[in-house]
């Protein structure tokens, strides 16, 4: 007899982990299949070892948030970040940031090359499937800058690029593109009265925004940045054209008589090239956000480091940047206009920051004002 009950409760509970098992299948598309298993089955199950199990997996299955995909297209490359929000605070579990180059040559004919934009899709495709199987992902959102709101084939290249890849990637104006910026630093401003300057260096433009008292007192995007001093001046392992490209910089970054002779207390320097140039300075061989978060630099480093890039060769630089060896061909003309804009602004102190554009777009997608705290937590 005792036996008989037992051989019941198992082949009970085995029937019953069965059911879980096709609801838990169901549930992909019906999301209160679970649910309604869960409930009615426990009614029956004598098993309270099962009753246990099942349930705890239904709860750590249905707590956990699926995670959002970021994408920032820009001129030199494509950045890739996994988030997640947590009581209004911004997690990111994975970044990739890859040397894309949609931009190239665009100087030249102001298009986008057929090769650069197959170059684009076929490294995205690749890198949002390496992420599919990583992460359980919900929304993707993307956006994009200079190159291809300002090429004459951009808006074409974006629906192609869009419908090969089955997203939804928005052309944002420069003027967002700064004042996303200051929505993705303001929660590193503890002082909210002082006067804040925050500089993001792209590949086709630079975006700068002054705060004073939490108000933008003054906002541009400028049309120029790294690969397009690059292409004009060819300053890698080259001091020829230093000068001209001096004399360029400083005439594009005029920016004294627009300010009211506010000279920002902090300068935030956003970006790919100032994230760069900080794993340089600090001798890291592999890029570590978290490390280079909150970095203060000064112009004489910077001067030691154009010298050093300037008095090696191609080889020697990709060496450097180990971790981004794609960014070699860019690396001297970005150092050179962070130079000229902290020349420019003369701020107290300057602070490589990896927070973005792309971090305030996501707080315009999620209606949200700000986030309390952006933390990298990197596996």
């Amino acid at each position: 007899m005792f036996f008989s009950v037992l051989k019941l409760i198992l082949w009970t509970d085995l029937l019953y982990m069965g059911f879980i098992f096709i609801g838990a299948k169901i549930s992909e598309s019906l999301t209160y299949s679970i649910p309604l298993s869960v409930i009615v089955l426990n009614l029956y199950s004598p098993s309270l070892y099962f009753r246990v199990i099942s349930a705890n997996r239904f709860m750590e299955n249905n707590t956990k948030k699926k995670k959002i995909i970021l994408i920032d297209l820009g001129t030199n490359t494509a950045i890739f970040s996994v988030v997640e929000l947590l009581d209004n605070k911004l997690i990111i579990p994975y970044e990739k940031s890859i040397t894309t180059r949609i931009g190239q040559n665009i100087s030249t004919n102001n298009t986008i090359s057929k090769s650069s934009l197959e170059r684009n899709i076929q490294v995205m495709g690749q890198e949002l499937k390496k992420i599919h199987d990583l992460f359980d992902i919900g929304n993707i959102y993307g956006m994009t800058t200079e190159a291809i709101r300002k090429a004459d084939n951009g808006e074409e290249c974006l629906k192609q690029i869009n419908n090969k890849l089955n997203i939804d990637i928005e052309a944002i104006s420069g003027e967002e593109e700064a004042c996303y910026t200051w929505l993705a630093l303001k929660h590193l401003v503890k002082d909210k009265t002082s006067t804040v300057g925050v500089c993001d260096i792209g590949g086709g433009s630079t975006e700068l925004t002054i705060v004073k008292d939490d108000k933008i007192i003054f906002m541009n995007s400028f049309p120029t940045g790294v690969v397009r001093i690059e292409e004009e001046f060819h300053l890698t392992s080259n001091r020829t054209n230093l000068n001209n490209a001096i004399s360029k910089l400083d005439k594009t970054f005029n920016i004294q008589p627009n300010i009211k002779a506010e000279r920002p207390k902090h300068l935030f320097l956003s970006g790919g090239t100032a994230t760069t140039a900080a794993t340089m300075l600090i001798g890291a061989k592999k890029y570590n956000p978290i490390a280079v978060e909150g970095l203060k630099i000064n112009e004489n480093q910077l001067k030691i480091l154009i010298d050093k890039l300037l008095n090696s060769s191609k080889e020697e630089i990709k060496d450097m940047l180990i971790s981004d060896p794609g960014r070699y061909d860019v690396i001297t003309s970005g150092i050179l206009m962070i130079l000229t804009i902290m020349q420019k602004l003369e701020p107290t102190e300057t602070i490589v920051t990896t927070y973005g554009p792309r971090h305030g777009y996501l707080l315009k997608k999620l209606n949200l004002s700000h986030f309390e705290e952006i933390r990298y937590k990197l596996k």
